[in-house]
This record gives C-alpha cells, sequence and structure tokens, in this order.
C-alpha cells in the first residue's frame, strides 16, 4: 500500500512539474499578466518578460552607436593668467584633462599650484589649507595621473588595487570616493571605497 501511495504522489509531482514547464514556456496571450514564475522562465529561456503595456511582445529596434570621437585637448581652452596656474600647465594624462574640463574646473587652487609641481614629480609634500580649497583633488590628481601614466603590463590579479587611501571617518572616504570618480570618469580606472563599523 505504501508502494501503491508513493507512487501516486510522485506521479502527480511529476505531472505538475510538466504542466508548470508547459505553462511557463508559453508566451502569455494579450491581456494577461506575467507571474513571477513566468517571468523568470522567460528570462531563463532569453526572452523578455511581458508587461501589460507591452502584451504584443515588441522587440525594440537595435540602435546604432556612434563611435566615440575622441576627446582633443583643444576643446579645453584656458587662457593664461598672470598668478593662476592652469591644469595645462602641468602635463596631466589626457583623461584626466578631459575630467578636469567635464567638472568645470581650469585653474588650479592655491593649495594645488604649490604642491601638484611637486608631488607630481614623485616628491612627497604636507599641506595645510581651508575646507574646501581642493586639497583632496590635489593628492587624487597625482595618484590618478602616476596610474594612467604608468599602466601594468604584466599579469595581474582582478581587484588588486593600484592605491589605497585611508580615511579616518566615513564622510571624509565618501567624499573622497565621489572626488575619484568624477577624476576617473574619462578612464577606464575603477574606484572602491570601503567603510566598517
Amino acid at each position: 500500500m505504501l508502494k501503491k501511495w508513493i507512487k501516486k504522489v510522485s506521479g502527480a509531482q511529476k505531472q505538475s512539474s510538466d504542466v508548470r514547464t508547459a505553462n511557463t514556456s508559453r508566451k502569455p496571450s494579450a491581456g494577461t499578466k506575467n507571474t513571477a514564475s513566468q517571468q523568470a522562465a522567460a528570462k531563463h529561456q532569453g526572452q523578455k518578460p511581458s508587461s501589460k503595456k507591452n502584451s504584443a511582445n515588441r522587440q525594440r529596434p537595435v540602435k546604432e552607436q556612434k563611435p566615440k570621437k575622441a576627446w582633443d585637448i583643444k576643446e579645453f581652452s584656458v587662457p593664461e593668467v598672470e598668478g593662476k596656474t592652469r591644469f595645462h600647465d602641468l602635463s596631466l594624462h589626457v583623461e584626466l584633462m578631459q575630467a578636469i574640463h567635464q567638472m568645470g574646473f581650469d585653474y588650479c587652487t592655491p593649495i594645488q599650484a604649490k604642491s601638484l609641481p611637486h608631488t607630481l614629480q614623485g616628491l612627497d609634500i604636507i599641506g595645510k589649507a581651508q575646507t574646501g580649497t581642493g586639497k583632496t583633488a590635489a593628492f587624487l590628481l597625482t595618484i590618478i595621473d602616476q596610474i594612467l601614466s604608468h599602466p601594468i603590463t604584466d599579469e595581474r590579479f582582478i581587484g588588486e588595487p593600484r592605491a589605497l587611501i585611508i580615511a579616518p571617518t566615513r564622510e571624509l572616504v565618501a567624499q573622497i570616493a565621489d572626488d575619484a570618480k568624477k577624476l576617473c570618469a574619462c578612464s577606464d580606472l575603477r574606484v572602491v571605497s570601503l567603510v566598517g563599523g
């Protein structure tokens, strides 16, 4: 009797799984709403799940992507002004210059003008300035320019960092990461921030 019951239950499970498979492989008719399992099955089979708005399962035409026009430093024209240092005067990497242009900066702040000529040559420096004067950008520009100017050609592990910046507070980490992402926007460099506690 137990064997008969097991056979009956396994047969019912097989039949219900066959029905489930059959239901998920069908496209829903117009006016029916997809269930989560139908959408998952459609996604698994490479179909786009339909919605009530797009019940005809129309495919969007593929847009031709235009090749990106190479950015030229000539697009970032900044006149020389006595007493001000232009980013052009620092011989920064072109991808970094494009990001600076997109961010809307033309001239270095005083702390940047005094520190960047030294740090870009590989020298260490200690600087002190008020909040909002560009200290973060000063050290980020040096790091990013160094990485872009000296790409690694040897084999590397995935996720292996090229630079590590340590900050004392969560807020400062977020600010540094945000600035770094903006400065790396025109390159293939990635910025990752990690915070604890």
